[in-house]
């Protein structure tokens, strides 16, 4: 008695010295990823940094590293630190920091990676470095013979080093070698003496790495880990007789404690029990939640330390009492608010983060940051604020904000700007809602409430929508659309614009209206060939001078809608609603009566402030384009400006009219910018003589109109209107128009701060019209504002200098914008740190920041990287959530990234990895990678289940080693319509590799795996490369060989333009072709995937990758027929099971290939594996598998097969897309959980079931040609913006969409679960599935074993199996 009772008090004093807070031990967690590619030579890589900036600079690096080296293998710290000694010598000291960021980061091994791919196969035996040339190959240039006739030309690319820079030469010899080696030296100076000695020869300097090189992998960077910590409602954790359950636990071993003192089991279980407890996280109280938000950017205002605020947000669970206990400032809450509701009226949600460089956005909520991408900006950057320094910017002047307010991005109508009469192309109706017979509608029936989204029924032509299209275009998805809303009764008035580009089609117009047939729902608008062609030209007149372009074009109510066919339902119904408002508006204030012609209303400029009778598209071309003048000061002292009394120096807008004046159409185009842009007060232009006869000279004859002579802006127009002379003059003849414009003698153009517009054709391309609204763009863009700080700044005018120098800059493509209203006076709603180096200028960092988000605990960490790397202010202005209802973070994190390479001793490159220490060690976690957007990885080492961590569990560290084995191909693939190219065909080719995929109607979409490397892009044999052919890839003309390089980390985003090819009429020797054609691959020995049972599955964790070894199994032990193959999905399958699934395969005689699709950034992603998973299941099936598989059977992991399920293969699905089995309702204790037999899901279903996930059956043919992922994507968009939506992603999304996608139910038979169906069901079930039951939350491996007989013998017999085959392995370490 006396022991228990001493067990007892050793208890409850062991219980009593305890904290419930959470404790942490040694044990960490470790994650690292690599390359699937050898190292890359530091040498190589520097010297491809260095090439981006210019190819001069390549050449002396080269030059220089053979001076430097002394031929032997160096080791990576000598090529760093030599690489980083000649970088200094050719880069500006400012840009030091980025070389070493981009070296971290090991940004340049993919392109030295695909050089050497390319020389793999070249290669002699007898040497590391060699030539290439015309057939020949070797190790020593004296072997060359350049007088060979045999021309076998080594294909040059585009990336390639060319000696001499921008030689032409028609003989090429590519040299592979190592910088730093002897004999790439000898064999670089032996080529560079040829190729200056002979014109007609050239050398290409590739990298290539020696077979003996460093066989390490390269270490990756620029990504993060994630720790989240798992639901343990149900428990998911393999424990294989309790293996998982420590004796040990905080010091006290419970198995002999059970031994000896059995009395007290229930006692010590609880005993044990709170001591797991100890150490775990407990989610803060509402209560501590109040203000948490504006507690955390208190705390970080306080603390203004990165380091310490990095902290804090990557192990918020562990800090979360901390930052709930900040001693509060009401006034600190009250001013962050005030700035909150700021940055709502200006479209910045609050809780959002956004993360900005000098005004550029490069992260936010829906956009990661890519580091990678994030050089490139900062280098830009980086130039510009050189630059500008070199024209006398000083560092008292706020650079970063004087270039961001300048909005230089390419121009995109989005229908909010302007309105165009469309009435002058003449559109064809399809219907009148004002010529029926009723009564016209009451206007005033507008401002009655009605359901937002939807068109009131009213008489009236209120809603005019006009789409401007190809006649001929077959597939006019917008037009059809339309029609059915007009068919089905909704109140809009369609009209059509025939539009046709000669150009694109090479065919004019006349001979496109004689031989192509106009689509089928459109030849009731024209009654002959003679009134379709009279259309189409008035159609291109309307576009011409439109200034729109890329038809289709859908118009409502003369605003442009910019929408594809994927997006055009939401715009439309968006703008309507729009519209809806200015007119409720209008009627409430009077300025629109019930009499009044709709259409007339809105196109009138009385009536309309955004009407514009014309658009030049020469404006958006200029402004997309971004050609700006080559500044020369000489030349700009010549000019004499023209404006009002009283214009600045620096004008708001600078004109310059360029043209032969002794012409009319010279001289009209400077009237015209006179009587805009001159008349303004603080705009100056000036005429700029550019005759054909350059040597011409101003003379002062009777005839000839000398500018300076003349006093106003006005008698300047009236003498240039006059017929009495013939030729116009300025002071001086500018001699050299052309190098500074671009502009030929005798040209005609007009730059518009430095921006060039021109060469100008037409005389009447340009009118003042034009050029009040080109005006007005640059009031938009913040002229106004840039002009009154350089008059402030400096006292000669530099505007053209300043947007010259600003157009330069690469990243003048992206929108930047303005912070500065969003920061208080007082700086209490932010915090600064100022730039390194005061003396310099510096680029600005903005981050507004919501602390408590997963955004914020990368973004923290790119800050401090950007810091270290760049001279550089950062700003943070506090956007947290007002309210915070659960844990905000529920994950610790890490961003693994590192401003600078470190090495060991040996001198070799220490590994990048992301390391968490101080974790609690009963938390249940479970560890994610959250990469570039382009990378596909899988894990190649772990001992531990990455998926259910619990460091109380482990013997040691836990630690997941990731592999990097694809860099995406992504883009979008259009037809010249501009419509998506959906269910096109594409192939991805390198030598024996071949991807494929078909595009998504989702904004034409396509998603390729590649390697570095040089590939080949082309259609799919059969009926996509006989019906179309590409002929553009990112706007240039292509051939039939399409090349894509592979050459960044970044991954390749390519836009294609499709045409359909020309329908050959079929002929009788065509037709016996296509006999024989068929005849021959009925008898090449292909596969028939009617022969192969086909069955997907996806699992992750230890546990689940269990049960999916035992449903394999089942499956084998009753399919007898044909054979089956497993589609595995490979994204989250650990080492273990990789390495065990070929053994199984081997001896149950099955197939098995893993799939993987990696989850597009367009479309919105969940944030929890569980989730991500079932969107793996439902959203991607018409991509996920290669396009000869044309039916697969899904099969949950945790279910058990008992019936043959050729079966299933061989169901008739009636049609259908896919076919799911309906939930059993047959127990009826379960009747209080069956949510879809009430409420939404009861109304929405109608006389359907609802349907469950784990077991169905897909017709990939049926379901690719009914679009049918493109739906269901297009559904999940729209629902899962409500993050409450979709509880059961995979299961909810197909049943929210049986009505537009069907589906078939299957036999109630093919899928039993206990939760569900009666016991008496059981027997006939045909397969047996793991339900989680929300009334016992029993863990599914004991009811596995309970529910199942036959579970426990698969089991044990695929123990035996896979300790059998495999013989490397200690069978008493097989995990189950």
């Amino acid at each position: 008695m006396r022991i228990d009772l001493k067990l007892l008090l050793l208890s409850i004093l062991f219980i009593l010295s305890r904290s419930l807070t959470v404790k942490s031990g040694t044990k960490s967690v470790k994650s690292s990823l690599h390359t699937n590619w050898k190292q890359t030579s530091l040498f190589a890589e520097t010297s491809e940094y260095l090439a981006t900036e210019n190819e001069d600079n390549f050449w002396e690096f080269v030059k220089k590293v053979h001076e430097r080296s002394n031929g032997s293998r160096n080791s990576q710290q000598y090529q760093y630190e030599t690489s980083v000694a000649i970088a200094k010598e050719l880069l500006p000291h400012s840009e030091m920091g980025l070389l070493r960021l981009s070296l971290s980061m090991r940004a340049m091994s993919p392109r030295v990676e695909m050089h050497r791919r390319l020389g793999s196969l070249l290669k002699p035996d007898n040497c590391d470095d060699f030539f290439v040339f015309e057939g020949q190959s070797g190790c020593n240039l004296d072997e060359l013979d350049t007088s060979t006739k045999t021309r076998i030309d080594e294909e040059v690319f585009e990336f390639d080093h060319i000696y001499p820079v921008g030689s032409t030469a028609l003989k090429t010899i590519v040299i592979y070698g190592e910088l730093g080696s002897y004999q790439l030296k000898l064999l670089v100076e032996k080529a560079r003496e040829l190729a200056d000695s002979k014109n007609d020869l050239r050398f290409v300097l590739r990298h290539s790495i020696p077979n003996d090189s460093l066989q390490s992998l390269v270490s990756l960077s620029g990504y993060g880990v994630e720790l989240a910590m798992k639901n343990t409602e149900y428990k998911a954790v393999d424990a294989q007789n309790n293996d998982n359950e420590p004796e040990n636990l905080h010091g006290l071993n419970f198995r002999i404690l059970n031994e000896r003192h059995k009395q007290y089991t229930n006692q010590l279980e609880l005993l044990r029990e709170n001591l797991e407890k100890t150490g775990e996280i407990v989610p803060l109280k509402s209560w501590q939640l109040s203000d948490i938000g504006f507690k955390a950017c208190q705390k970080i205002a306080e603390d203004k330390d990165l380091d310490v605020t990095e902290k804090m947000l990557q192990d918020f669970p562990l800090h979360a009492n901390e930052v709930s206990n900040v001693h509060f400032d009401n006034y600190f809450k009250m001013t962050v608010k005030q700035y909150i509701e700021v940055m709502k009226s200006k479209g910045i949600g609050s809780g959002k983060n956004i993360l900005a460089v000098n005004g550029i956005i490069v992260g936010t909520e829906n956009k990661k940051t890519d580091v990678f991408t994030l050089i490139n900006t900062l280098k830009a950057e980086q130039k510009a604020i050189i630059e500008f320094s070199d024209m006398g910017f000083g560092s008292e002047i706020d650079l970063s904000r004087l270039i961001s307010s300048v909005d230089l991005s390419p121009m995109e109508y989005t229908g909010c700007d302007y309105a165009l009469d469309y009435r002058e192309a003449l559109p064809s109706y399809l219907n009148d809602l004002e010529s029926s017979s009723e009564q016209l509608g009451s206007l005033d029936t507008l401002l009655e409430p009605y359901p937002p989204g939807q068109v009131r029924r009213i008489s009236r032509n209120i809603f005019t929508v006009i789409i401007i299209s190809d006649p001929f275009e077959q597939n006019d998805d917008i037009f059809k659309m339309v029609e059915a809303y007009v068919k089905h009764g909704i109140h809009i008035r369609v009209g059509l614009v025939p539009v046709f580009d000669e150009r694109r089609n090479g065919m004019t117009v006349s001979d496109a209206v004689r031989s192509k047939q106009v689509s089928a729902e459109k030849q009731s608008f024209w009654k002959s060939q003679d009134d379709l062609l009279s259309a189409i030209h008035k159609g291109n007149q309307f576009l011409k001078k439109s200034g729109l372009s890329n038809y289709p074009i859908t118009l409502l109510n003369g605003y442009p809608l910019n929408a594809s066919a994927a997006t055009f339902e939401k715009k439309l119904f968006f703008a309507i609603d729009a519209h809806t408002a200015n007119l409720q508006y209008a009627l409430y204030t009077g300025t629109l009566q019930n009499d009044v012609n709709i259409s007339d209303w809105f196109l009138s400029r009385e009536t309309n402030p955004d009407f514009l009778g014309r658009v030049s598209g020469r404006i958006k071309t200029a402004f997309n384009e971004k050609r700006f003048v080559n500044f020369d000061a000489s030349f700009e002292n010549e000019l004499t400006y023209l404006s009002r009394d009283g214009a600045s120096l620096n004008a708001d807008v600078t004109s310059w009219v360029v043209a032969d004046f002794d012409t009319k159409a010279g001289r009209k185009l400077a009237v015209e910018i006179l009587k805009s842009s001159a008349v303004e007060d603080n705009n100056k232009v000036a005429l700029i003589s550019n005759p054909k006869d350059i040597h011409k000279k101003c003379t002062s004859d009777s005839d000839t109109l000398i500018l300076e002579e003349l006093k106003s802006i006005e008698e300047i127009i009236t003498a240039l209107q006059s017929e009495g002379f013939s030729s116009v003059c300025s002071v001086k003849n500018a001699s050299n128009v052309f190098s500074v414009t671009g502009i030929h003698p005798g040209e005609m153009a007009t730059a518009s701060n430095g921006m060039i517009i021109g060469p100008l054709i037409d005389e009447d391309e340009m009118i003042s019209e034009d050029f009040d609204y080109l005006n007005g763009q640059w009031m938009k863009k913040n002229a106004e504002v840039i002009a009154s700080v350089l008059n402030y700044e400096f006292r000669n005018d530099v505007s053209i200098q300043f947007y010259s120098t600003l157009a330069k800059i690469k990243n003048q493509n992206m929108k930047r914008k303005d912070f500065s209203a969003f920061k208080d006076f007082e700086q209490i709603n932010m915090v600064s740190y100022p730039p390194q180096d005061l003396k310099s200028q510096c680029i600005t960092v903005t981050w507004v920041v919501n602390p408590l988000s997963r955004e914020a605990q990368q973004i923290v960490s790119i800050v401090k990287l950007i810091r270290s790397t760049v001279n550089a202010r950062i700003e943070l202005i506090f956007n947290p959530l007002d309210r915070i209802s659960e844990m905000p973070i529920t994950r610790f994190y890490r961003f693994v990234a590192s401003n600078e390479l470190s090495f060991d001793e040996d001198g070799t490159i220490e590994n990048h990895s992301a390391i968490f220490a101080n974790l609690p060690q009963k938390q249940l976690l479970t560890m994610s990678m959250q990469t570039n957007d382009a990378w596909m990885i899988e894990v190649k080492q772990a001992e531990y289940d990455l998926d259910n961590i619990m460091l109380e569990t482990s013997a040691g560290d836990v630690e997941g080693v990731f592999s990097l084995e694809h860099i995406l191909v992504e883009g979008q693939s259009n037809y010249l319509s501009g419509q998506a190219t959906h269910g096109l065909e594409i192939e991805l080719q390198s030598r024996e590799k071949v991807y494929d995929t078909i595009v998504m109607l989702n904004l034409g979409y396509f998603q390729l795996k590649a390697d570095p490397g040089v590939w080949n892009l082309r259609l799919r044999n059969g009926e996509s490369e006989e019906r179309n052919e590409i002929i553009e890839v990112d706007s240039k003309n292509v051939g039939d060989n399409i090349r894509i390089f592979v050459d960044s980390f970044a991954g390749k985003w390519s836009i294609l333009t499709v045409k359909k090819r020309q329908k050959p009429e079929e002929t009788l020797s065509s037709s016996i072709l296509s006999i024989f054609e068929s005849a021959k691959n009925y008898f090449l020995p292909t596969e028939d995937q009617s022969e192969v049972i086909n069955i997907f599955s996806l699992a992750s964790g230890h546990l689940y990758e269990r049960f999916l070894r035992i449903m394999i199994v089942s499956v084998m032990k009753r399919t007898n027929t044909k054979k089956v193959k497993f589609w595995l999905l490979k994204n989250y399958l650990s080492p273990k099971f990789k390495e065990a699934i070929p053994l199984l395969a081997e001896h149950y005689g099955f197939e098995f290939e893993f799939v993987e699709y990696k989850w597009p950034t367009w479309l919105r992603q969940q944030t929890e594996k569980q989730r991500i998973m079932w969107g793996y299941k439902i959203l991607f099936l018409d991509v996920l598998f290669p396009l000869n598989v044309d039916k697969v059977i899904f099969v949950d992991a945790d279910q058990v097969v008992r019936a043959d399920l050729q079966e299933l293969m061989d169901i008739d699905l009636k049609g259908a897309a896919y076919g799911y089995v309906p939930f059993c309702e047959s127990r009826e204790e379960m009747d209080g959980f069956r949510f879809w037999a009430s409420g939404y899901w009861k109304d929405h279903l109608k006389e359907r079931r609802y349907h469950i996930s784990a077991l169905y059956v897909v017709d990939l043919k049926t379901f690719r040609s009914l679009s049918a992922g493109d739906e269901l994507r297009g559904r999940y968009f729209v629902l899962s913006i409500d993050p409450r939506s979709l509880a059961n992603l995979d299961q909810d999304l197909p049943n929210q969409m049986i009505h537009e996608v069907p589906i078939e139910s299957l036999p109630q038979d093919w899928l039993w679960c206990e939760t569900w169906c009666s016991d008496s069901s059981k027997e006939s079930a045909k397969t047996i599935d793991l339900c989680n039951n929300p009334l016992t939350k029993e863990p599914k491996l004991d009811s596995a074993q309970r529910i199942i007989p036959e579970w426990k013998d698969l089991d044990e017999e695929i123990f035996a199996v896979l300790a059998k085959e495999n013989k490397t392995i200690d069978p008493s370490k097989v995990e189950l």
